[in-house]
């Protein structure tokens, strides 16, 4: 059977991805060969697996019919009527952005034809990791229909508010493991949208295309907007209500009819979007994510690896295990805040108290969960329902600062232009910084300059009202 070597990867053994014209689409193979083969040769494959003939006459003819064929059949696939979550915000926004995530899904489902590297980066939160879970279901789908969809698939959980030149050089030695005729995938979930990003952007555009889906406020500078798949809601009338996880499942309905509305609605939840439904299922799956994301050691020991979407899918299959874990979350957390109120320090602003928690106090140092950002926003509703008024949370451990505004406080100021003013003021102590209007995030060089950073934080945040 004739085909077209699409990819290489090497290692202890070369593998050649061999994508071949299938009835109207593209079905690829790996293979193993007697030679060495280069990308966009023409080869003669056998029913056993293994390549001995290469055709000294290269079929161009044919390489052009072939990635005209994974052209046609992802733009097919990728066909489906807008998806209706059933909320009427939410399905304005995506029925706007619908033909662009159709776009965006094409390109994905055409690597996936063929064979080539995509790797997905997707921020530790249940937002983050609920996009990326919302799409492995559904590529998982898409391979169940038939669809030839080769294992090269690369899930990394990204630790940053931002995709920094090493988060780039990362990525580079990782596809500098395959050899391909044409670009890779980067696709990015939940996190970037920073000008902090602008050098990774820089460094990985000549070497991937990207799918890049956030719903960060979009600050000036920031160059990612010039690509061709940066899809975000406050492009489009719409704002970080919309979250990076929906998103990733509505880029994903465009190929897939995967039921995801427990991911979607866990999204919502662990966001705090105003369009959560705490009566609906994603409660518990967001507090699973947020555990796990936080602290991964929980399924692996004490590895120290990253959780992906694949020992989600495990953990969620155990009903015994799943419940387990949410238990273990909800425990582990209400004791954490039970411990954190005698800690505060507060601080008068006009209108409203500003709450200052040294994390290292309170937290259990055999876990990193809750993680400071997440345990920041929960502190928030616990100060508030203690009927202490409107505020502002300030919870600080190791390197990190994180920011949480009341909604009353957030409707007349945002941390971003904050966190900006301290930025360009203390070039050498912060490191970086971004988020949401009311949920925002620093990050200091050294703990050392840390205590100066939170003063002028303090101090600003007094003086905006």
């Amino acid at each position: 059977m004739r085909g077209v070597v699409s990819c290489i990867r090497h290692g202890s053994t070369t593998e050649y991805f061999v994508a071949s014209i299938d009835g109207n689409g593209v079905s690829t193979d790996a293979r193993q060969s007697d030679i060495t083969l280069h990308t966009g040769e023409t080869v003669e494959t056998e029913e056993e697996g293994r390549i001995s003939t290469a055709l000294i006459e290269q079929d161009k003819g044919y390489v052009s019919s072939v990635l005209d064929a994974a052209s046609k059949a992802s733009a097919g696939v990728c066909g489906i009527e807008p998806y209706a979550s059933g909320i009427r915000d939410v399905d304005s926004i995506t029925e706007r952005i619908w033909p662009r995530l159709a776009s965006a899904a094409s390109l994905l489902v055409r690597k996936l034809l063929l064979g080539l590297p995509v790797i997905v980066r997707f921020h530790n939160d249940s937002d983050g990791l609920g996009g990326a879970y919302a799409l492995y279901k559904s590529i998982g789908e898409l391979k169940d229909r038939g669809v030839g969809i080769c294992p090269n698939i690369i899930w990394l959980m990204n630790k940053g508010v931002s995709y920094t030149r090493e988060d780039a050089g990362n990525d580079t030695f990782l596809l500098n493991g395959y050899e391909t005729i044409e670009k890779p995938l980067l696709v990015m979930i939940d996190f970037g949208t920073s000008k902090d990003s602008n050098s990774g952007m820089e460094s990985i555009g000549t070497r991937a295309d990207v799918v890049w889906l956030d719903h960060h406020p979009i600050p000036e500078g920031f160059s990612g907007t010039s690509l061709e798949h940066y899809i975000n809601p406050w492009d489009n009338g719409g704002d970080s209500n919309y979250t990076a996880g929906f998103l990733a499942a509505a880029l994903a309905k465009t190929f897939s009819k995967t039921d995801t509305k427990e991911t979607e609605n866990a999204s919502f939840i662990g966001d705090y979007s105003r369009y959560a439904d705490e009566k609906a299922k994603g409660y518990e799956l967001s507090m699973i994510m947020d555990l796990l994301t936080s602290d991964p050691r929980i399924v692996y020991g004490y590895t120290g690896n990253d959780i992906t979407p694949k020992e989600l899918d495990v953990v969620l299959g155990d009903g015994k295990r799943r419940n387990e874990l949410y238990n273990y979350a909800k425990m582990r957390l209400e004791e954490a805040l039970d411990r954190a109120l005698p800690y505060l320090k507060q601080y008068k602003a006009e209108g409203y108290a500003i709450y200052l928690l040294d994390f290292e106090d309170i937290r259990d140092h055999d876990s990193k969960y809750p993680l400071p950002g997440r345990f920041a926003t929960r502190l928030l509703d616990k100060v508030m329902e203690s009927g202490n008024g409107e505020c502002a949370v300030i919870v600080h451990a190791g390197s990190y600062i994180s920011i949480r505004l009341s909604k009353k406080v957030c409707s007349t100021m945002s941390i971003l232009p904050i966190i900006s003013e301290l930025k360009s003021s203390k070039p050498d102590e912060i490191e970086a910084g971004g988020g949401h209007d009311c949920a925002a995030s620093i990050k200091v060089y050294n703990k050392e300059s840390k205590k100066e950073v939170i003063k002028a934080l303090v101090e600003r945040l007094k003086s905006v009202r």
